[in-house]
């Protein structure tokens, strides 16, 4: 597995990809508008999901409008588990993304890629990553 796109939100809420970004413990991605701690410090979503979504494959009220932190080649990352990231350290937690009642998916009973695969963790070490950095099992 490794990083394939990092991207943060400006102050004004504009999408900002990066080449290197410094992963903050406790806070977040240093210059994210949304790096203020607590549990949901960044999100991660994997890069077969942003294609889907890229290419319209999925419908539902958020779809078009998640912007995830950092997108990765590979499977799932587990719940709980540490990972490694250039020089940062990450924990996924166990929290996934939530639906809206009003979004079509719930409406319709249908499935939504966001909710079991847009994930999101602490930082626990402090390190800067890169693109194409690998996400390793610490």
């Amino acid at each position: 597995m490794k990083i394939l796109n990092i991207s943060i939100k400006d102050q004004e809420g504009k999408k900002i990809d990066l080449q290197k970004a410094l992963l903050i413990e406790e806070k977040g991605i240093d210059g994210d508008k949304n790096a203020k701690g607590g549990q949901r410090q960044i999100s991660l979503l994997p890069s077969r999901i942003r294609k889907m979504i890229n290419d319209g494959d999925v419908e539902g009220l958020c779809i078009k409008r998640y912007q995830e932190n950092l997108t990765y080649s590979g499977e799932n990352l587990l719940k709980g588990k540490i990972y490694k990231i250039g020089g940062s350290q990450i924990m996924i937690i166990d929290e996934n993304k939530k639906c809206f009642p009003e979004c079509k998916n719930i409406i319709d009973n249908l499935d939504c890629p966001l909710v079991e695969n847009a994930i999101f963790a602490k930082i626990i070490k402090t390190g800067y990553i890169s693109l194409d950095d690998g996400i390793e099992p610490f």
